[in-house]
């Protein structure tokens, strides 16, 4: 269907990223990364793998905030 109708495609991921954005918070996406991270390390005692968990949501906060929840979350 992508090779068909690309564009439909494309809009449809950038309106699912968006529903998803703005029903799970910041602060949660936070709250539930941390504690699973702490999972890994305390089970593991592996700080990189804990640290490598982290890291993409770390690297997200590299976007600029675009809703108000957002920006208060920074």
């Amino acid at each position: 269907m992508k090779r068909t109708h690309p564009v439909i495609i494309d809009q449809a991921v950038q309106i699912s990223d968006e529903l998803i954005r703005s029903a799970v918070l910041l602060s949660e996406r936070w709250c539930e990364a941390i504690e699973e991270s702490s999972r890994i390390y305390f089970s593991g005692n592996d700080a990189d793998k804990m640290i490598d968990f982290l890291k993409p949501l770390y690297e997200s906060l590299d976007q600029e905030p675009q809703t108000l929840n957002e920006v208060a979350f920074y």
